[in-house]
């Protein structure tokens, strides 16, 4: 009888060791995988509530073969901006400007102050020293640029 106890015993303490390694790893990795996926859908989450809330112009977007320049326009739509990109292609290679207020970028509106569009349909005008064929514009939320709201391709003015 004492050799059937002993085997019963162990199979209980096996069992409750595998209980509770299952529980320590669960609760690690919850702590691990949570903070992760609730700090990527907040990022995700703003990124969100501003998508096609800014577009270019088309009519008002074009270039000038001489000079060669370019110009695009921009118009927000329902909501505050940190900030806003472009992305520019010039001979076939994309460049990209962060524009924000009160920032000074050498290559747009020849070194000046630039402002962004003001929320609930404001519009700003961004002038360039270069023939650009494509044009992007999408928002900066949380010092991250967020998805492409628009795109075009540009006309000769």
């Amino acid at each position: 009888m004492k050799i059937l106890d002993e085997r019963a015993v162990s199979s209980i303490v096996a069992s409750l060791l595998l209980v509770l390694i299952t529980i320590a790893s669960v609760s690690v990795l919850a702590f691990a995988i949570i903070p992760f996926v609730r700090n990527s859908l907040n990022d995700e989450t703003s990124c969100f509530e501003v998508i096609d809330k800014i577009e270019i112009i088309n009519e008002e977007t074009c270039y000038t073969l001489i000079p060669e320049t370019t110009k695009i326009k921009v118009k927000a739509g329902n909501v505050e901006l940190e900030g806003i990109y472009l992305i520019i292609e010039k001979n076939g290679d994309d460049i990209g400007y962060d524009i924000k207020p009160k920032s000074s970028i050498p290559d747009i509106n020849n070194n000046g102050i630039l402002k962004i569009p003001t929320s609930g349909g404001g519009e700003r005008t961004y002038s360039f020293n270069f023939k650009a064929t494509r044009a992007g514009v999408g928002v900066i939320v949380n010092e991250k640029r967020c998805e492409l709201s628009d795109e075009t391709t540009l006309n000769i003015c």
